[in-house]
């Protein structure tokens, strides 16, 4: 059985196109191209204007649960970001549990029970954007005070921050004393 061969371009447009909101059809055609032609998934990617990482997960998602039989509507539901937090974990005994806890769980919520700890109930969200020079010396007292290095970032930084906020409350109060 001959297949046409692959065309990187057409690919590309057939996302951009077609893909839309549906990342489990865009990690299908992907799937296809790291099958068929793995020379050309790195074109495709680039191509179709999809974040490295994103697409990889996405083929990652297709292979962990196309097997599966789940339907589309609950994945899509669900979204991708979770789908690839539960999939490391995913086996067919546990998969409708992963699925429900997905569902009911904020994807930082997921995370954390993954991890095996208690989210944060009424957690807020807290982004800084810091300097080299700045990320620096805060990574420096964050391993301080309970972060530890996690690959290229930090973990544990939420309770490290915490921690310095309650030793620098502390001071402030020693300090008016």
């Amino acid at each position: 059985m001959n297949k046409k061969p692959l065309n990187p371009t057409e690919i590309a447009e057939e996302i951009l196109q077609n893909g839309g909101g549906n990342f489990l059809e865009i990690g299908r055609l992907l799937k296809e191209v790291q099958d068929y032609a793995p020379d050309l998934v790195e074109q495709v990617i680039k191509l179709s204007r999809l974040g490295t990482r994103k697409a990889y997960y996405l083929i990652q998602i297709e292979r962990q649960f196309a097997p599966l039989g789940i339907k589309d509507d609950r994945l899509l539901g669900i979204g991708w970001t979770k789908l690839q937090m539960i999939g490391p974990h995913l086996s067919v005994k546990n998969c409708n549990d992963l699925l429900t806890l997905a569902e009911k769980h904020t994807a930082h919520e997921l995370e954390a029970i993954l991890n095996g700890d208690d989210p944060v109930p009424n957690a807020r969200v807290l982004t800084l954007y810091l300097s080299k020079a700045d990320y620096d010396r805060f990574e420096k007292v964050a391993l301080q005070y309970g972060a530890a290095k996690y690959g290229r970032g930090l973990i544990h930084k939420e309770q490290a921050l915490v921690n310095m906020t309650r030793q620098l409350v502390k001071l402030s109060k020693a300090k008016e004393n």
